[in-house]
């Protein structure tokens, strides 16, 4: 296997020497440079994994040096580091498809580990499909040659493809809840909130009966149905408006990625109330489409169950009776009917305990824990059961600068004072 190399650039040697000391534990092969100029000569002569650079240099954007790198070698994983995540940059950099995420300074070192690692990966998996769509090509070109009459060839080609075809979607979807942890990063909600929205509202989307591409074009807008907040002014407009601005914004962000034209759509209307009240247009009932209509009451139901203030005394069935006072205001009435039935089946209405899956840096004193907590060398650090003390909170945070807890963490919702 060849060995994985990572390029740091920033004009600011500090900068060099603290990424560098972070990474100086994994097992990639890491090089600096303070020069865009000298960086592209380096992409030029060997293959990297990853080119994480700074964006504001004097000599060149890292913008501009991450598209020059993505034509030189467009496998590369391109990650820009820096203080100034406007949404005009993000916007941008997602249209011409030149980064794969944003780090802000000053940066958590165990976080940028992380995605350190999550874009070496992506990386492999890029080669891997590129691999993979050359060999179809030539798979393709021989099938052509062969005898059109073959049928078990031909079927056995077709299943071949359409496996093929299931990997790169399977890449994309990777990729869109990649762009969903950046816009999770800005959200009051406890965990993946936008993976959890995503996911809900495919199910709500095939149980009513949509096509399987409506359905995906839902899931992707439920992905991205925040991203529009990214860089904006959380204090400027009202609610209502402010909401709009999102959408709007979001709208225009996602309908520039090639396939998503349809969800970005979705990502418009999904603050659309039923009887006219929402925007940016102020559609109601079956003038907003369904797709919009379902990730609002996905959303909805996340927001009030996942809650940063809520978490810890909401359940399903009470979220449940507070969205029914919003039917035929805000949301659907047949949507919300779908949700009930589906928590029910799920068995998600009559948990004694209330379950919930939270991230590492959502963890709080008073949660308990449902399964053992190891790090990603395998340290144990709490076992199952455990009701988290402060002090074991603060040892916690400690471990996550060096060995950290990347897997989700499944906890009761409500604080027990000595129950099991």
């Amino acid at each position: 296997m060849d060995a994985i190399k990572v390029l740091i650039v920033d004009d600011e040697a500090a900068v060099l020497r603290s990424v560098t000391r972070a990474l100086r534990k994994e097992s990639y092969i890491i090089e600096a440079t303070s020069s865009p100029l000298e960086a592209l000569e380096c992409v030029r002569k060997q293959t990297y994994a990853v080119v994480l650079s700074d964006h504001m240099m004097p000599e060149m954007r890292g913008t501009d040096l991450l598209r020059q790198v993505r034509k030189v070698s467009p496998d590369t994983v391109r990650i820009i580091l820096t203080g100034h995540a406007d949404s005009h940059t993000l916007e941008q950099a997602v249209n011409e498809g030149e980064i794969y995420r944003f780090l802000a300074k000053p940066w958590d070192d165990g976080h940028m580990r992380r995605l350190i690692r999550q874009s070496v990966e992506q990386h492999g998996l890029s080669r891997e499909n590129r691999r993979l769509q050359t060999l179809t090509e030539q798979q393709n070109q021989e099938l052509q040659r062969a005898n059109a009459t073959l049928e078990a060839r031909v079927q056995e080609r077709t299943a071949h493809i359409e496996a093929l075809n299931a990997d790169l979607r399977e890449s994309f979807v990777g990729a869109l809840k990649g762009m969903a942890s950046l816009v999770d990063a800005h959200s009051r909600v406890i965990g993946s909130h936008s993976r959890r929205v995503a996911s809900l509202a495919r199910d709500l989307a095939r149980r009513l009966g949509l096509a399987e591409a409506d359905v995906f074009d839902t899931f992707a807008a439920a992905v991205l149905h925040d991203v529009g907040k990214i860089g904006a002014d959380d204090h400027g407009g009202a609610g209502l408006e402010q909401a709009a601005e999102h959408a709007v914004r979001g709208e225009t962000i996602v309908g520039r990625v090639a396939g998503l034209r349809a969800a970005a759509r979705l990502v418009r209307h999904h603050h659309e109330n039923v009887d006219g009240s929402g925007g940016p247009d102020g559609q109601q009932h079956e003038q907003i489409p369904l797709g919009a209509r379902i990730i609002a009451v996905a959303n909805a139901y996340d927001n009030a169950l996942n809650g940063a203030d809520t978490f810890e005394d909401a359940d399903a069935a009470a979220v449940l009776e507070q969205l029914n006072s919003l039917v035929e205001k805000s949301l659907d009435r047949r949507v919300l009917g779908e949700l009930k039935v589906l928590l029910a089946e799920t068995g998600q209405l009559s948990r004694d305990q209330h379950q919930a899956e939270v991230g590492p840096e959502d963890l709080q004193a008073g949660m308990r824990l449902l399964r053992e907590v190891r790090t990603v060398s395998g340290r144990l650090l709490l076992a199952a059961g455990t009701t988290i003390q402060s002090q074991q909170l603060a040892s916690f945070r400690r471990f996550q600068a060096t060995d950290p807890v990347v897997e989700a963490i499944l906890v009761t919702r409500r604080r027990h004072s000595g129950k099991a």
